[in-house]
């Protein structure tokens, strides 16, 4: 073996060359596993030793023959464990954090050699790994996680990929992530999608290219019905989001189950739902979300000025980090709201929290960033390593969203409609809070008491100028509340408010018949 080469570069070369046939090794450097046997030569010392290890193999020949043949033999999965293996052999490797963006010998070359993926999704690939590289500082993903997922497939349930929906570039992650990673065993899926994002431009060239199918929520139940029958034929996953829609303040909002009542219908077995959260550190539009927050519909126009930027290098978006957790079944008689709940502290239990989000979560809620960050720790919260560059936040409503997106932490302990409001499907506490958690809490609380009370005071106003029989909606008090207040919280207090109101009145009398 030392003869034919030295260190690492040899050992391949002599493997590749004379222990694999021609063809074998081909595969092998087409799935990616050569690219990624050479990348180990930063530990040659871990060599040392395989001379006199394999001594008795060079010395002598061997002839192993037999009749049996392993019923299934998948020689590309073999491969990857031999990879595996020698990745085990070399050195303790980080399966929770393998970065997809990587830099590759060349990424048209590696993009077109992919085990999975047709044309189209080769070179969206392609361009997808430019564009990640040049907004994050990573792209990671928790490959155990979605080794656990291979596991827990062998009971023959439909796959069901659920993942949380923050940006619209969640469409491309998964469906990268698939293609880019041949080990997770996760074929592209069907991504099914709202009809508004066929019209869009770029995102919807990539859905459509990767075989999206689209419902028209106008339709309602029958527009799910229709989705559903598309996807349910064969057993490639299907990815759809139960949120919805983007969720524009970074809340965990209530989970739609129309299409996994059609699909479950439509497939007559047993749904695998795999909680999926993608964790951002900055959402790609999380400009643009604040002020779509209080409009319908879809702002492509701020899309364009965002490509600009990405365009000239002055889009910094922090990280990514993809984690999967245990599969939530759904069969025929299962509590549908239940499973949609469990599926949803699933995406929690994979979240990453940032720095950068503690740090404005501290200024718009007025407790200490390391008051916050010891009370996340507390609760069990996955923290990025360090900090990276990160664009700042340019206004207040910004910080708002960002707070809110660890408000699913602490909502568990508060109680009314606003806990619903932070969180939908919170968990129920399993533990008294801790000092630092009451903290946080406590401010949450009071900014929510402040949000009530200029609602109130708002309609008061307005009940002057029309009259206590004034018919009052949510977009006219909101225009008489105090500038100073964050508009998140007055929307939300205001319907609370409106909702009561509208209880509270008596019922009209019916007409007499005489």
């Amino acid at each position: 073996v030392t003869g034919r080469g030295r260190g690492l570069v040899g050992l391949s070369r002599y493997w590749l060359s004379e222990r694999v046939t021609a063809e074998g090794a081909f595969e092998s450097w087409q799935a990616g596993y050569a690219e990624r046997a050479l990348r180990l030569v930063g530990a040659p010392e871990k060599f040392r030793s395989l001379p006199a290890v394999f001594k008795p193999f060079t010395e002598r020949e061997y002839k192993f023959e037999t009749d049996f043949r392993v019923p299934g033999f998948d020689a590309h999965r073999y491969l990857t464990l031999c990879s595996l293996s020698g990745a085990g052999f070399l050195g303790p490797v980080d399966l929770t954090k393998h970065n997809l963006v990587d830099d590759h010998y060349s990424d048209l070359l590696w993009c077109l050699t992919q085990p999975k993926g047709n044309l189209w999704i080769r070179v969206v690939g392609w361009v997808v790994i430019k564009v990640l590289r040049l907004i994050f500082a990573s792209v990671t993903v928790d490959l155990s996680s979605f080794a656990d997922l291979a596991h827990a497939r062998g009971e023959g349930g439909r796959t069901v990929l659920c993942p949380t929906h923050r940006s619209l570039l969640d469409f491309v992650l998964l469906s990268f992530l698939a293609f880019a990673v041949p080990e997770a065993d996760i074929e592209p899926p069907w991504i099914v999608a709202d009809e508004q994002f066929k019209k869009m431009p770029v995102i919807g060239r990539f859905c459509t290219g990767s075989g999206a199918v689209y419902i028209k929520r106008k339709e309602g139940l029958a527009g799910c019905e229709r989705a559903a029958k598309e996807v349910a034929g064969g057993d490639r996953p299907v990815e759809v989001f139960l949120e919805g829609t983007r969720s524009r303040d970074r809340r965990w909002v209530k989970p739609k189950v129309g299409f996994l009542r059609s699909l479950l219908e439509k497939t007559g077995g047993v749904l695998d739902l795999v909680p999926v959260c993608i964790s951002y550190e900055r959402v790609p539009e999380q400009r643009t979300l604040a002020g779509e927050r209080y409009k319908s519909g879809l702002e492509v126009k701020g899309l364009f000025g965002w490509a600009m930027d990405v365009a000239r290098g002055r889009v910094k978006l922090g990280r990514v980090h993809i984690a999967a957790s245990e599969p939530v079944g759904l069969q025929k008689g299962s509590n549908l709201r239940f499973v949609a709940r469990s599926v949803q502290q699933g995406q929690m239990a994979g979240a990453v929290v940032s720095s950068y989000h503690i740090r404005e979560a501290s200024k718009v809620l007025g407790v200490g960033a390391d008051v916050i960050s010891r009370s996340l720790e507390d609760e069990g919260c996955r923290f990025f390593d360090g900090d990276v560059e990160v664009n700042p936040v340019e206004d207040e409503e910004e910080g708002w969203s960002l707070a809110l997106g660890l408000a699913w932490v602490h909502a568990k302990y508060i109680e009314g409609e606003w806990a619903e409001w932070m969180c939908h499907s919170r968990p129920s506490p399993t533990k008294k809070p801790s000092e630092d958690t009451r903290k946080v809490v406590e401010a949450w609380t009071a900014a929510f008491r402040s949000a009530e009370e200029g609602a109130a005071e708002a309609i008061k106003k307005l009940d002057g100028v029309l009259g206590s029989k004034g018919k009052l909606k949510e977009e006219h008090v909101l225009g008489y509340c105090s500038a100073g207040l964050p508009r998140v919280l007055l929307v939300e207090a205001v319907r609370q408010a409106l909702a009561a109101r509208r209880q509270a009145e008596p019922e009209p009398e019916p007409e007499s018949s005489l």
